[in-house]
């Protein structure tokens, strides 16, 4: 598990060396949401394709090794301690857009305002992916019960109606 703590002292390691990120996945979810609304297995980060090296040597120096290793789509580095962050390296366009490629060859897009959004971790501002990117991202994968509760939680404090597979009976 890695908790808020873990979370805000790796993020405090990337802003000292001005290192780009934005959380995304369960973290994300509550850093928009502004609470913690349960433990979290991973820490999922979208980073500039560009520093993804200095990310990668920076947790390495924090005792992180990779432990899966699909670059440049993801990198999973894990700490001795069980501790897991999970990178998702994006080409970061001028216009503040990113774009990265995924397992199956395509490309993942996220605009730019999926990606200048800023949530709460235990009173610390932090940036994040926007509610709509972590909607749109939640609606790539089949659904598991953890995704069920972010994506209610989500529809519930922003307003918006669930989508499918979320909104479907038994979905």
């Amino acid at each position: 598990m890695i908790d808020a703590e873990d979370v805000l002292t790796l993020i405090g390691v990337l802003e000292r060396r001005r290192l780009s990120y934005w959380i995304a996945g369960g973290w994300g979810v509550d850093a928009l949401l502004g609470r913690i609304t349960r433990d979290h297995h991973d820490l999922d980060l979208h980073i500039d394709l560009s520093e993804l090296e200095d990310v990668v040597s920076l947790l390495a120096g924090l005792g992180y090794s990779r432990t899966i290793g699909q670059p440049p789509v993801r990198i999973e580095m894990t700490h001795p301690s069980g501790k897991v962050v999970d990178l998702h390296p994006l080409r970061i366009a001028s216009d503040g857009s990113g774009s990265g490629p995924m397992v199956d060859g395509g490309t993942w897009l996220i605009p730019s305002d999926g990606l200048n959004s800023q949530g709460i971790i235990k009173g610390t501002t932090v940036s994040c992916v926007s509610v709509a990117e972590q909607i749109r991202d939640h609606c790539e994968f089949a659904p598991r019960d953890s995704d069920r509760e972010a994506m209610e939680l989500l529809s519930e404090s922003f307003g918006f109606d669930l989508p499918s597979p979320f909104a479907e009976p038994g979905g």
